[in-house]
């Protein structure tokens, strides 16, 4: 019993993590000021990331997660309320040993069932949330690239380095706040549902072969 109690428990820390989209990073430690060195003539640099997270679309998107987040969060506690109390009523009937033999097994194995119908509804949910937050940065991904495309050829670029793959560029050389910009411009919110994912039904088990005896002449 009290191994159901803790995966129970595990269960809900994970959603706890699931739910708490959008989360700040922490602050980068300080560094000394460098020379950014020269401007590279024809050498541009971006961030898909940043420019997501910077646009107004990576903001409204952020907001709607965690309302998404939210709901899902209000939609598992009664069964996680549910879940906890019954399992310490369970527990303290074992401890007062009220409860014990087969009507213990049964009740523990049906509480046992109710805990994996729980965790998989949790597992389920987060990868709701994921997948809704995926596609929602592909979408906005897409609606950067015609901004990505313009400032490229305004800025006379004649390569196109991703931010994450140098470890120092001069700012100067970096269009990702220009693309933003672009962006801001033309489109400044976005709104969507959480996606659902079907449950993958349990394989039932094959029938037995006909045997000798139940074969017709």
């Amino acid at each position: 019993m009290k191994k159901s109690l803790l995966v129970l428990a595990s269960a809900a820390a994970l959603m706890a993590g699931q739910v708490s989209a959008q989360t700040a990073p922490a602050a980068a430690p300080a560094q000394p000021a460098m020379n950014p060195g020269p401007v590279i003539p024809g050498v541009c640099v971006y961030s898909v990331e940043d420019a997501i997270a910077g646009s107004d679309m990576g903001k409204a998107a952020g907001e709607r997660m965690r309302q998404l987040s939210a709901a899902v969060e209000a939609e598992i506690k009664p069964e996680r309320t549910a879940i906890e109390t019954e399992g310490k009523s369970l527990q303290d009937q074992v401890n007062a040993k009220t409860l014990q033999g087969e009507a213990l097994q049964t009740k523990a194995q049906a509480f046992q069932g109710k805990v994996q119908g729980f965790e998989q509804k949790v597992q389920l949910r987060g990868q709701e949330l994921q997948a809704t937050e995926a596609k929602a940065q592909r979408q906005i991904a897409t609606d950067l690239e015609p901004q990505l495309r313009a400032v490229y050829t305004e800025k006379g670029c004649g390569i196109l380095v991703d931010r994450n793959s140098v470890l120092f560029a001069n700012p100067a050389m970096d269009i990702t706040g220009q693309v933003v910009t672009k962006l801001n411009a033309v489109k400044k919110t976005m709104t969507f549902d959480r996606e659902r994912i079907t449950p993958q039904a349990r394989p039932t088990a094959a029938a037995p072969a006909p045997t000798a005896a139940t074969k017709k002449n």
